[in-house]
């Protein structure tokens, strides 16, 4: 075999084994404690705040089932996990999938990353339920590489406020087996981004106030190759609870 051939295929497997050797795994919990917690399974931190400022990118955070708020609980540009990379992407994790909810009472964003430049995240959620929210339950822009997988949002506020929100400039996003329902003009929704796949999901909208807006249970706009795969939108028959509807889309 090849020389340089040999040395580049063991170059490759060092530097994997490196990084997985790096990477580490925390633990959040509702009664956990961020001023004496370590992160460990045994004695978890309290808040998002306080595990991703410890956490590196490609670390895993596991949290235990319970209800989390508060702005120390909410994700943005500011307070934000540590963007992973290609081999090793950085996860936030339910310990038991739709045991862990984000909840903003109707007056705290829980998930609003609003990036101006594009922003390779390399971010793996699983799990996870946001809700209450008085803006999108969960927004993105400039985002590039996030995963959603079986999480769930549901009552996002009125007016131009999605459930999942794929904004401006994003691209290789997937929400895969997740689901939306409650109030929020659209269930699922993709603007302005590139390759991003919203695949095996369920919507309901329950009910809305548009603000004169569409709505819809999924919606690509203005987008370059995404695509809503074997995905179902239900109960999509309740014109009574709909209200200040500009048109019906999506």
């Amino acid at each position: 075999m090849n020389k340089r051939l040999v040395l580049a295929c063991l170059e490759s497997v060092f530097l994997f084994v490196c990084s997985s050797l790096h990477a580490a795994t925390f633990y959040m919990a509702s009664d956990g404690h961020d001023s004496t917690g370590d992160g460990s399974v045994s004695n978890p931190w309290n808040t998002l705040q306080k595990a991703f400022s410890q956490m590196q990118g490609g670390d895993t955070l596991i949290i235990k089932s319970g209800v989390y708020q508060g702005a120390t609980n909410a994700i943005s540009i500011v307070n934000r996990p540590p963007a992973g990379n290609s081999n090793q992407w950085t996860v936030i994790k339910a310990e038991v999938d739709g045991e862990v909810v984000f909840d903003g009472n109707g007056s705290q964003d829980l998930f609003n990353a609003q990036f101006i430049a594009q922003s390779n995240l390399y971010w793996q959620f699983e799990g996870l339920t946001w809700k209450r929210t008085p803006n999108s339950n969960v927004l993105l822009t400039y985002s590039w590489f996030v995963k959603f997988l079986r999480c769930s949002a549901y009552d996002a506020g009125p007016g131009n406020c999605s459930n999942f929100n794929i904004g401006r400039q994003c691209g290789m996003c997937l929400f895969e087996n997740c689901f939306a329902y409650g109030s929020g003009r659209y269930k699922f929704s993709t603007y302005q981004s590139r390759w991003c796949i919203v695949r095996q999901c369920v919507g309901r909208l329950d009910w809305v106030n548009a603000g004169g807006e569409p709505i819809g249970g999924f919606s690509i706009y203005s987008c370059y190759q995404c695509k809503v795969q074997n995905c179902i939108q239900i109960d999509s028959d309740h014109p009574g609870s709909w209200s200040n509807v500009g048109q019906y889309a999506g």
